[in-house]
């Protein structure tokens, strides 16, 4: 399987239908300073990857998905640790559902704190967790 197909089956798994990018992740991987971290094993296996955004001021972290076998491995740190030193920005951004646990232990544990909450933000009734990381200069 090549690592496109790797990632976008990695989407459809990680992600209902109505928060996945499987029929646009062509069209934003396009985006100015758009950048696709993918972790693979030895055998060059994608086991997860992360999608992220840039500027000097902010870099923002838009998807982040690792395949069930691999989660719970550190994976999804050192993606995330890795998009970090890419581009060294004063803060990194990220939205997450509050009810995905998971990756609210992920994000605290990595230094994110809350920042405010964005209504309506997947769908009508379900907001996103708006987290912000400030980075050394």
């Amino acid at each position: 399987m090549s690592a496109d197909c790797a990632v976008l089956a990695i989407e459809r798994h990680s992600f209902a239908k109505a928060d996945s990018w499987s029929s646009i992740f062509p069209a934003e991987l396009k985006r100015r300073n758009t950048v696709l971290l993918c972790a693979v094993d030895c055998s060059g296996k994608v086991l997860g990857y992360l999608v992220f955004t840039f500027s000097k001021l902010a870099t923002h972290i838009s998807k982040v998905a690792v395949a069930d076998p691999h989660r719970k491995r550190g994976v999804a740190t050192l993606l995330v640790q890795a998009a970090l030193r890419w581009r060294r920005s004063l803060c990194a951004t990220l939205h997450v559902d509050p009810a995905n646990a998971a990756a609210l232990a992920l994000y605290a544990r990595l230094g994110f704190t809350e920042d405010g909450l964005l209504t309506d933000y997947y769908a009508p009734g379900r907001p996103a967790l708006k987290m912000v990381l400030e980075l050394a200069s």
